[in-house]
């Protein structure tokens, strides 16, 4: 009789590892010294990571190295993207607005991503740089999808307090895949509340890198007047 096998959400797991600071060798020897499940063969992890399928024991026995259950890496099929139109795989470098405690002065933060795609399925890494102090954060990424033309995110700071820090991005990839532009939403430190900014990025390698930088720090600009007349 066959093993029941299961598809992976690799790019959670992934980041999961990541956040947990565990190689793939560090995470089996977890999961032997925990020893309630067989150990996975080190290609079964690297399978899983990117996307499985693996056989379901195998998963349970991962979940609970990291200590989650099954059901956050196991993807049903109505869950996985079909289809994609780009390839956004690379550095990226962009800005979006960030305002202080008082609600009056903002800011632009510049931000890079590190993108690994896989068709539909991302890894990523991400740190944000507020421009007034130069405070460099590190980014953890919960999880990414790309559908079509459309990337969607889910980030925490890291070392902040939850729900400090938790934010959902929604991006437009456009211009022959070297720009994505939208808006990111988050629960913010300083203000204590859910704030919202336009954002955009540029491939990093782009021959046009530079104007296009230009045009979304000059669109932030204006954003950044128009939001300090209101407040």
């Amino acid at each position: 009789m066959c093993a029941e096998t299961v598809k992976v959400n690799g790019v959670l797991l992934a980041s999961d590892m990541f956040q947990a600071g565990l190689s793939r060798d560090k995470l089996l020897n977890k999961i032997s010294e925990k020893g309630k499940f067989e150990v996975p063969a080190i290609s079964t992890l690297r399978r899983a990571a990117a996307g499985g399928p693996i056989e379901i024991e195998m998963l349970k026995a991962i979940a609970h190295g990291l200590g989650y259950p099954i059901s956050r890496y196991q993807m049903v099929e109505e869950d996985i993207p079909t289809e994609t139109l780009c390839n956004i795989g690379g550095a990226w470098e962009g800005y979006y607005i960030e305002v202080d405690m008082d609600r009056k002065n903002f800011g632009l933060v510049s931000s890079e991503m590190s993108i690994t795609q896989n068709g539909p399925k991302l890894y990523i890494t991400s740190t944000d740089i507020e421009n007034k102090t130069n405070i460099e954060r590190s980014e953890g990424i919960i999880d990414a999808m790309i559908v079509r033309d459309i990337l969607m995110l889910r980030s925490r700071v890291v070392g902040w307090q939850p729900p400090f820090g938790f934010s959902c991005t929604l991006l437009k990839i456009s211009h022959g895949d070297e720009m994505m532009r939208g808006h990111a939403v988050w629960y913010d430190l300083d203000t204590q509340g859910i704030e919202t900014s336009k954002c955009a990025y540029v491939r990093s390698t782009s021959q046009d890198r530079e104007p296009y930088l230009d045009l979304i720090r000059k669109d932030l600009e204006k954003e950044i007047k128009l939001r300090t007349l209101s407040s």
